[in-house]
């Protein structure tokens, strides 16, 4: 199999001096999941000390007995790690004693994140999310709880309306009325979503991901939900064989669209033939392990950029936007005070976003292909981040950037 090398970290040209700042002291780190994560007969302490070590924070797989789950929250207890316990196995069938045991069993475990209720649900089954909830509340209130939702689903040919088939698994006539739906049925405390966009013929971009995003980061933020979102970090279907970059393109585009929790398909490999994963059904490790930690390394050392914070536009540069986001074409008319100018090459994603009193400027290389110049003016000293999490002084005239495919430019601009 081709292997596609983790490219250099973002490269950059400035025509002026710059100085480094410290990292903050406010740093901090994301919430990460890990879904399809270690098979029961690989759950040891050492297994999890590793995902640990690669800045997974929640853990879930589905256990079939009340001994896994607890084998398993064992394993975890010394580790970073916490696990989410599976419900759905219950999820389509009425609810029952065994249920009330389950929770009965894990609720107190110092290794307990919460429970997962089910994976893509359609929109009849919403009010089954909300009930299951409620019941499992009445034994645990403690707890959270996970549902991941369906990606938009569609032909390009019909990008204005779902097909038949999306139309069936949605069980609504298009996708913004499958997210309102969920949010008015199931009174969710957050939206989990998930869309692969990378497939193999050269790392091409899957032309619903622009809308997918957007459609997800305007639900979220009219409904005052955080949302979060994946990544995908194994081989299935037609993915690419994942990297740092192609990691780090994904996540970064998530950022730049608000996502607070980040997450990860899969760590386990699956067992159908051509699948690979960090993890090995043998227990061996992968490369793919050695890139999630180093990308998730380097998301963590901007976090605190990040959580919290409140996107105002994302737009696209470049000949065309993806498919339902036209009005999103960049324009220098929006751009803050502070930036006279900007410019790339070929397709970039800009983000403007606010945290704690300062406003940022996000500029993403939407492209594995090749590296994104970037054009800049700027009206006084801003701050450039670094991949440690710490800044360095940009000086106020023009400067030029390379990007690294799937790398991004932060500027602090007060």
């Amino acid at each position: 199999m081709k292997r596609f090398l983790a490219l250099a970290a973002l490269c950059c040209t400035v025509l002026a001096g710059c100085e480094s700042t410290a990292v903050p002291k406010e740093k901090s780190h994301f919430d990460i999941f890990a879904y399809y994560s270690i098979l029961s007969e690989l759950a040891t302490p050492e297994n999890f000390q590793k995902m640990a070590d690669a800045g997974i924070t929640i853990s879930y797989m589905s256990y079939g007995s009340i001994e896994e789950n607890l084998k398993v929250l064992d394993a975890a207890k010394e580790t970073n790690v916490k696990i989410c316990v599976g419900l759905d196995s219950w999820f389509y069938s009425p609810i029952d004693a065994r249920l009330d045991t389950l929770i009965m069993a894990v609720k107190d475990h110092p290794a307990l994140w919460g429970y997962m209720i089910v994976d893509e649900p359609s929109a009849q089954w919403f009010h089954k999310v909300k009930e299951v909830r409620e019941y499992v509340s009445r034994i645990d209130s403690t707890h959270k709880f996970y549902v991941n939702l369906f990606p938009e689903i569609g032909t390009q040919a019909d990008c204005e309306d779902d097909t038949v088939a999306a139309m069936k698994a949605l069980g609504t006539s298009n996708y913004l009325d499958y997210l309102h739906r969920y949010i008015k049925e199931a009174e969710p405390d957050y939206i989990s979503f998930d869309i692969y966009p990378l497939l193999h013929e050269n790392y091409h971009i899957k032309w619903q991901w622009g809308r997918q995003m957007r459609n997800i980061a305007e639900v979220c933020k009219e409904a005052d939900l955080p949302f979060w979102a994946f990544a995908a970090s194994s081989i299935f279907l037609l993915q690419s064989y994942p990297s740092t970059a192609a990691i780090k393109l994904q996540h970064y585009t998530n950022l730049a669209h608000g996502a607070q929790v980040l997450e990860y398909y899969t760590y386990q490999a699956e067992p159908e033939p051509g699948n690979d994963g960090p993890l090995r059904r043998d227990g061996s490790y992968t490369e793919m392990y050695d890139f999630l930690k180093e990308a998730n390394a380097e998301l963590n050392n901007r976090a605190y950029i990040f959580l919290g914070d409140d996107v105002k536009w994302f737009r696209y540069t470049g000949d065309e936007a993806p498919i339902g986001c036209d009005d999103l074409m960049f324009s220098e008319d929006i751009l803050p005070e502070q930036v006279a100018h900007l410019g790339t090459d070929i397709q970039a994603l800009i983000s403007y976003f606010t945290n704690a009193g300062h406003s940022y400027l996000m500029i993403v290389s939407h492209t594995m292909e090749s590296a994104t110049n970037v054009e800049l003016d700027f009206n006084k000293k801003v701050l450039l981040s670094k991949t440690d999490g710490s800044w360095e002084k940009v000086a106020k005239g023009h400067q030029n950037y390379t990007v690294a495919p799937g790398d991004c430019l932060i500027f602090k601009l007060d």
